[in-house]
């Protein structure tokens, strides 16, 4: 994709400011150049030399933010807020861990992508999408980094949790499910949630480790630690929910457990009808492809299925709006944030990250966090911990700026605590092989 220099220079300083909003698609700030490096005559810089002062990320591919703030939510970023870069190996190599959320001043070349990923997602989210500046030598540090580079390390190596055994027998199905978008939008975070949540429920809980399917961004996992069966595309999931309608009963247990980048009104038919804030259909998105999964497809598809009780989980921005859609007798649905709000990670444990919302509910789960840290969720003190009280102590914990939800009355219209849904199932509803 190399392409020839111009003799042009053009500088750009990006400033640091903070969010004004927390829809797809947030209003631009009139003094951020890199709206005018993206904009709708994008094509015309191709060629040309820059130098951008930016804020720098290497994962999980190197890229440049107006807003080092952006990667901690979980919807897509608008396009005019960042860049993708094209770095050669050596190069890459070289650049040190540290320089991960650093500002630095940066010199390459606007060029288009073509590989046949980039096109696709262009049909998603605009031509400037293909924007990328390619770089041939190192960025010169201006602000150093005040976030930790987001491995992805064994959790077994950093506590006794591995050595926990469950005596049960698996009876539970559980579809596992991120698609990322892209391969710089597929942050690690994403793949450590479905490790986590994986780990806890074949390790603690005892769930059969074939009866659990992980539909994960091109279908390749990022280590051995945990299967991936199919990739996050159209294609993964009918296989996926195949599996499922062929191999459940009526007595059956279903957990959907997703994390990902969602979005909200990507559809043009609205079936939201009663959704107390937006009447707006809500998506996740698959894996290098030009649309999304559609709430109203998900739901048709959950809906195909045998199961006797169903938990969700939802971790995507506004997942809240998912829980209208997917309402039905003995279904608990939770979500990271109600429907008119983004979800957000940047949680560290272990050297990982993760999203918040699910990091604790998982850790409630487990009655610890991956690195060890004991978590005592079980506020009855009877000895297990019900989805009730896991989904309480998450919401508890978790101080980012989202309100959890939860329905546990079948209604549709969640709750921002397990007090305000009629009856009991949630406080009754325990995870079991």
């Amino acid at each position: 994709m190399k392409t020839k220099k111009l003799p042009i220079l053009l500088t750009l300083f990006l400033i640091l400011l903070f969010p004004t909003g927390c829809s797809d698609d947030p209003t631009i700030e009139e003094d951020n150049p890199i709206a005018e490096l993206k904009g709708d005559n994008w094509e015309e810089n191709i060629g040309k030399e820059v130098t951008l002062e930016a804020y720098f990320v290497l994962s999980p591919e190197p890229g440049l933010f107006f807003n080092l703030e952006d990667r901690m939510k979980n919807t897509n970023i608008a396009e005019e807020r960042y860049l993708r870069l094209d770095v050669d190996d050596e190069l890459l190599r070289s650049i040190p861990d540290t320089y991960h959320g650093a500002k630095v001043k940066i010199t390459g070349i606007i060029a288009k992508d073509q590989q046949p990923a980039a096109v696709s997602l262009a049909e998603l989210f605009g031509s400037s999408y293909q924007a990328i500046l390619e770089v041939d030598r190192e960025p010169t540090l201006i602000t150093p980094s005040d976030i930790q580079f987001e491995a992805i390390n064994n959790i077994c190596e950093a506590s006794n949790i591995c050595d926990i055994v469950s005596p049960f027998n698996p009876q539970t199905y559980i579809l596992m499910f991120s698609g990322g978008i892209s391969s710089s939008k597929a942050y690690s975070r994403y793949w450590n949630d479905l490790v986590f949540f994986h780990f806890i429920m074949t390790w603690v809980y005892g769930v059969d480790a074939s009866k659990i399917k992980v539909v994960y961004k091109n279908g390749v996992g990022e280590d051995n630690f945990m299967p991936v069966h199919f990739a996050a595309n159209p294609t993964g999931i009918t296989a996926a929910f195949d599996f499922f309608e062929e191999e459940m009963d009526f007595d059956d247990t279903f957990i959907f457990f997703s994390t990902n980048h969602g979005g909200t009104n990507y559809n043009g038919t609205v079936n939201d009808d009663n959704n107390s804030f937006n009447n707006k259909d809500e998506c996740m998105f698959y894996y290098n492809q030009s649309t999304p999964w559609i709430d109203d497809d998900i739901a048709t598809r959950v809906n195909n299925l045998n199961f006797g009780r169903m938990l969700g989980i939802f971790e995507p921005c506004f997942a809240g709006g998912l829980i209208k859609d997917l309402q039905g007798e003995n279904r608990i649905l939770i979500s990271a944030s109600r429907e008119d709000q983004v979800s957000w990670g940047g949680k560290m444990s272990y050297g990982n990250q993760y999203d918040d919302f699910v990091f604790y509910f998982t850790s409630a789960l487990a009655g610890q966090e991956p690195n060890g840290t004991s978590v005592d969720a079980d506020t009855n003190n009877d000895g297990k911990v019900s989805v009730a009280e896991a989904f309480t102590y998450a919401r508890t914990n978790d101080t980012k700026d989202e309100i959890p939800q939860i329905d546990s009355d079948f209604n549709g219209n969640p709750s921002s605590t397990v007090a305000a849904e009629s009856g009991n199932y949630a406080s009754t509803f325990f995870i079991e092989p």
